[in-house]
């Protein structure tokens, strides 16, 4: 089975780390002690999720509620027994089944549940008829590409199982294509092994900074991309503006407080010295499980006003991650038992609408389709190259 723990490297949705507001540390709360009971784990685990939680005001779970059901539940429970930790699991997937987050997983610690885990979101999206896991496009679309396009992996910097593979360049000489299926870029392409992402990636820009006549659209390709360095994002779209651009807000939990938020913060891509007026079709291509950081491409993309999203709605997994242990907000550990992954924040895009949990729509919806797919055809780019004209 996918440890889907690791689908998601996945850090601030946001380029502009100097403006947020830092969360206050909790200092009422012992959330360092080693629980001693399972009464202490689930004490700690449900005051942490309502101090560090960043969607209290809009999910519909009852957190009171949740302790008044399970704490004489778990009181019962015996965490030197191995069938009571076991048991613990249910009740933890339970708990957390409906939850709006869908950054939020757990993975355990303790040894006796090495093999267990918990991810509402993809629990949630495995059950939809239309569901399909992540699939590897660049093995069939190197068949639309013309002769001399780049292909290049970075093997140290895994996603699911998938190395980092960026494949560009272009499709009956007339657009401009690149994919990738997660983003590492701007550190690959300043890591030692970083050496054939890096000249793609120049290729591409190159191209891409001095548009032939001939190239009459562009299609960036974020199709089963799963998210990663939000670096990438100011790193990639710099070259597609040329002054600060706003493509949504962020809010930070910062207190202990249960509806305790920063105020809307903007999220910014910065502009490249060397912009150059694109001017022509920008076509976005995402599906379920274009998440985090590529859902930010996404709605980067949106914003400019000759683009067009064409595949399925994308993850819904909109928020940041913060992986910084002094902040008292987004994920925290239970020592020896569990840690817990949640966004730090929420984002919601230039309309003022948050797509946690919800995905982001495409203009053109196209369902993944297994029997194309096994033919070598993918139905999406077709689409998509029919459009440019």
């Amino acid at each position: 089975m996918v440890n889907f723990k690791k689908l998601f490297s996945l850090i601030s949705l946001f380029v502009f780390f100097s403006l947020i507001v830092s969360c206050y540390r909790n200092s009422a709360l012992s959330y360092s002690d080693n629980p001693q009971t399972f009464k202490d784990v689930f004490e700690n685990y449900w005051m942490k999720m309502k101090s560090n939680y960043a969607y209290w005001d809009l999910d519909t779970t009852n957190w009171a509620a949740v302790f008044n059901k399970y704490d004489p539940l778990f009181n019962n429970l015996d965490l030197n027994k191995e069938n009571d930790i076991k048991k613990s699991v249910s009740y933890f997937r339970d708990i957390s089944k409906n939850l709006l987050d869908n950054h939020y997983n757990i993975n355990f610690l303790n040894p006796v549940l090495t093999d267990s885990a918990i991810f509402p979101a993809y629990d949630r999206k495995s059950k939809l008829i239309s569901f399909h896991p992540p699939y590897p496009y660049w093995k069939i679309d190197t068949n639309y590409l013309d002769k001399g396009y780049l292909m290049a992996k970075n093997t140290d910097f895994i996603n699911n199982g998938e190395a980092l593979t960026v494949l560009c360049g272009t499709i009956k000489h007339k657009i401009l294509y690149i994919s990738f299926n997660h983003c590492s870029l701007s550190e690959s392409y300043t890591s030692p092994n970083g050496y054939y992402i890096k000249y793609a990636l120049q290729s591409y820009f190159a191209m891409l900074n001095n548009l032939s006549d001939t190239i009459k659209g562009l299609i960036i390709d974020v199709r089963s991309n799963l998210g990663g360095d939000l670096n990438d994002l100011n790193f990639f779209a710099k070259h597609f503006v040329n002054h600060q651009h706003l493509y949504g807000y962020a809010q930070y939990k910062i207190g202990e407080g249960i509806y305790s938020y920063s105020t809307w913060l903007p999220a910014l891509v910065n502009p490249n010295d060397n912009y150059n007026n694109i001017g022509k079709p920008i076509i976005v291509l995402a599906d379920n499980f274009s998440a985090s950081t590529a859902e930010a491409f996404v709605m980067f993309f949106k914003t400019l006003p000759n683009s067009l999203l064409i595949g399925e709605n994308t993850f819904g997994a909109t928020g940041a991650i913060v992986e910084d242990s002094s902040m008292n907000c987004g994920s925290f550990t239970i020592p020896d038992f569990m840690s817990v992954q949640l966004s730090s924040a929420r984002f919601k895009f230039i309309n003022n609408k948050i797509y946690e949990n919800i995905g982001f729509p495409p203009d053109v919806f196209i369902p993944f389709n297994s029997t194309s797919i096994q033919e070598g055809r993918d139905l999406v780019l077709e689409k998509a190259i029919s459009v440019i004209h």
